[in-house]
């Protein structure tokens, strides 16, 4: 299958030097997306991490060209982002319905990640792994994510799993990106 990453995200992901930038998915202040963003383009960042909102998308790419990437559960909501020039796509995000008792089967990100490829097909998606699941089925997940032709895989932080099983330290390991 195509790669649909630039050759500049390719490069710096096999040299481990991909750095994405998280704005925080429930801030909406367009003036600290902004310096965030800039910030961002200052420090060579890969790319920046913003709300799934279609209005501040449009805001940030009237003044930067600089590589979006939005998560959603929702295949749709990603598409209204795509059509405000989005870079890059995440199924995931999980972490905000755990505390609600709501847990993704690998099956059910499977059929997410299928729906988002078949609707949005030109645009480089990025699935997440719950830690959720046994390794075992985080692996083979991440296997048949990677066969519909899902450009990055990541993971959950450890930290989300302390605080979600043992509420402890909050000391916690960063995602992967593969």
């Amino acid at each position: 299958m195509k790669n649909l990453l630039t050759i500049e995200l390719q490069y710096k992901i096999f040299q481990q030097k991909a750095v994405k930038i998280i704005t925080g998915l429930n801030n909406f202040s367009i003036d600290f997306i902004l310096k965030i963003v800039k910030a961002a383009e200052i420090g060579q960042a890969s790319y920046v991490d913003i709300a799934t909102n279609p209005k501040i998308i449009s805001i940030i790419k009237s003044v930067t060209n600089f590589p979006l990437y939005v998560s959603s559960i929702e295949p749709l909501e990603l598409s209204n982002c795509v059509m405000k020039s989005t870079n890059i796509l995440e199924i995931g995000n999980f972490d905000v319905f755990y505390n609600k008792k709501i847990f993704f089967s690998s099956e059910q990100i499977l059929n997410l990640a299928k729906q988002t490829k078949k609707i949005i097909p030109n645009i480089p998606i990025c699935v997440t792994i719950p830690h959720i699941l046994l390794l075992s089925q985080q692996i083979c997940l991440a296997g048949l994510v990677e066969t519909i032709g899902v450009s990055l895989i990541q993971t959950e932080s450890y930290s989300t799993k302390n605080n979600i099983h043992h509420r402890s330290s909050g000391i916690g390991i960063g995602s992967a990106v593969y």
